[in-house]
């Protein structure tokens, strides 16, 4: 499996855990700007670098409102995949 189809996949499992999250009527505050977030960023995964960083910013500004979900796991995974994400294809 491509590096692109690993990033997709794990943005794709990173939203199923948000929703499951937000169905149940936990997470942060702002759950769903970072759910329409993530979607944005899994459709920009072939963009330029400059673009992927830029989306990166404006994700990690989104996920560290809350400090106390800063400490999830789930946190961390998006933080991870974030990182993943704006240094793809360097």
């Amino acid at each position: 499996m491509d590096p692109q189809e690993n990033l997709i996949r794990e943005a794709d499992d990173l939203l199923r855990r948000c929703r499951a999250l937000q169905a149940a009527g936990s997470g942060p505050f702002l759950l769903p700007s970072l759910i329409e977030s993530l979607e944005g960023l899994s459709h920009t995964i072939e963009a330029s670098f400059e673009e992927r960083r830029r989306h990166a910013a404006g994700f990690g500004r989104i996920l560290t409102d809350d400090y106390e979900f800063m400490e999830t796991s789930l946190a961390e995974d998006l933080a991870d995949f974030v990182n993943t994400y704006a240094e793809w294809g360097e």
